[in-house]
């Protein structure tokens, strides 16, 4: 977290999304942030912050949010109804190869879908640490994206695609498999 703040990174804001949380050294406080978005009456010390984060993200071209998960893979997370080729270049140039649409639900990446990808980093990925993380974005706002050749798509439940819509972005149906 300090490395990123001492990174001068000119357009780019970095957010700790729940400080307390990570001051504390656990997930959440009082309620999991990743779903306190879009909550109607907002009580815990995540729902608030849930919403004066999502006040802020209209305001950016992209979003990035970066967490930790338990999977075993490393992959990127989409909650518009098919990633479009914005997100799928962005998981391309972190060399992400699985792409993984979700329904919007409360989470962060749901209040701007087409314009914000989740990057969620397995425990147990030892490649993707900070700097290169940083050198990344660094080269990201430069524009030097990579071919989207080899990123797969996949569906959680309930997330419907058609052929027609992953033919339009060069993915055969082969591709298309629920996670």
């Amino acid at each position: 977290i300090s490395y990123l703040r001492r990174e001068q990174m000119i357009d780019v804001d970095v957010l700790i999304a729940n400080p307390r949380a990570v001051k504390a050294r656990r997930r959440f406080i009082e309620t999991d942030l990743n779903r306190s978005f879009r909550v109607e009456q907002p009580r815990s010390y995540e729902e608030k912050r849930a919403l004066r984060i999502a006040s802020m993200l209209k305001r950016y071209d992209l979003v990035l949010e970066f967490h930790n998960t338990v999977s075993r893979a490393t992959c990127g997370i989409t909650t518009n109804k098919l990633p479009n080729p914005l997100q799928l270049s962005v998981l391309a140039h972190f060399g992400l190869r699985r792409a993984v649409v979700m329904s919007p639900g409360h989470s962060l990446i749901g209040q701007i879908p087409s314009r914000s990808v989740s990057l969620e980093i397995s425990i147990r990925d030892r490649k993707l640490c900070v700097e290169f993380l940083v050198e990344k974005i660094k080269t990201l706002m430069h524009g030097e994206f990579v071919p989207t050749v080899g990123v797969k798509v996949y569906r959680d439940q309930g997330v419907k695609i058609t052929m027609a819509q992953l033919a339009a972005l060069g993915l055969r149906m082969c591709d298309f498999r629920d996670f």
